[in-house]
Formats: structure tokens, sequence, C-alpha cells
């Protein structure tokens, strides 16, 4: 399974640098791993854990060494990362263009979700949303944080699965109360309505006439 991990991570760091961020969870919880099993004394454990650590970072190593040494060579990490010092996360995040929240509102949602499963399940729940959020300040700190030309935010694609688990978090969340869900369904609709009155108001649609619903 390590090995099998680093091999993923060094693919996925060779095709997208900007996916570094998902190390963040493995990072986290292997020195609790380790930190488990030396409080039980069991030190021939930790001996026989030490190889396949080893090699597994030496397979990451090995499999991610082409895009390091191009990505120090040309500079590129620093500037991927020119915007450190103040990030764009509003943008990245709100944004009409491209913005994560703006164009796909069901990720919010799944942020929302990340935090009711961190409630129930502190360990995993937290990793993953400390890597979210450290996944959005690389995103942020780049250079381009809009993508350029995509639909929504592209950059945060591979992080799809982590905001998933959070949505189906959030599901369960409302379907064990559905007098939540119905509320929530009742004020997407006054929403709608607020919408058009507000329109109106601008004079964006006509008072008396027929118009397109664009």
């Amino acid at each position: 399974r390590w090995l099998a991990l680093a091999c993923g991570g060094g693919l996925l760091l060779s095709i997208q640098r900007y996916d570094a961020y998902f190390f963040l969870a493995p990072a986290l919880t292997l020195p609790g791993f380790l930190l488990a099993r030396a409080r039980g004394s069991d030190r021939a454990e930790l001996k026989r854990l030490a190889l396949p650590i080893a090699a597994a970072a030496l397979v990451f190593a090995v499999i991610s060494l082409p895009v390091i040494v191009v990505g120090l060579a040309t500079n590129v990490f620093g500037f991927t990362l020119q915007n450190w010092s103040h990030p764009y996360v509003q943008e990245l995040l709100f944004s009409s263009r491209n913005g994560l929240f703006a164009w796909t509102p069901a990720a919010a949602l799944g942020v929302l979700g990340l935090i009711l499963f961190a409630r129930r399940r502190p360990g995993p729940g937290l990793a993953l949303l400390l890597t979210l959020a450290f996944g959005t300040y690389l995103l942020a700190a780049s250079y381009g944080w809009h993508a350029a030309w995509s639909f929504g935010s592209r950059r945060h694609t591979e992080a799809f699965p982590i905001i998933v688990l959070g949505l189906c978090a959030s599901a369960a969340f409302l379907l064990a109360r559905p007098v939540v869900l119905g509320s929530l369904a009742l004020a997407s609709l006054v929403t709608w309505n607020l919408l058009l009155t507000s329109q109106v108001r601008r004079g964006e649609i006509p008072r008396d006439a027929t118009f397109s619903f664009a």
C-alpha cells in the first residue's frame, strides 16, 4: 500500500504540479500511525515498517524526479507561487471568473459537509479539510489562479472526490432533518422570486411585456 501510494503520488506530481497539496493527508497520517506503534513499545513493528516506508520514499523520488529537475531548472515552482504573500483566495472561490463556489455551488455544500464529517470522524475529517485548505492556498498563490479559459474552477477538478465525500455528509445530515431540507427548498424558490423582483426594480425586466428568461 505504501508503494502504491508513493507511485500514485509521483505520477500525480508529474502530471500536475499543483496537485502537490494532496500529499498533506498522508503526511498528517503517517506520524500518528508511527506514534501509535511507538507508544505500544512495538519496536520490532517499527523496524519492520522502516523498510517499506524507505522504499516508498525512493519510488516517489524516482518517479517525480523528472518534473522536480525540470521545475528547478526553469524556476517554474517559484513562478507558480509568485503570489504566495497575497493569495487570491476570495477570487479563487467566489469570482465570476471561474470561482469554485460561483460556478459550482454544490462544492460549498461539500465543504460544509466536510465540517460535519470532521465532527464525527476528527482524524480523517480534519486531514481532508486541511488538505483542501492547503490546496486552496496553493492555487490562490498561483500566477494564474483563474486557470485561463476553463469551465469553472478547472484546477479544483482533482479535489472533487474530497468535495463529494463532504457532499454525501451534507446529504445525510439533511435527509435526517426533513424540516431543514424543506426549508432550504422553499428558500431557493423565494430567492428566485427576489432575484426577479430586483431585476424588475432595476429596469432589466419590463413591467408589462413578454421577455426572454435568459
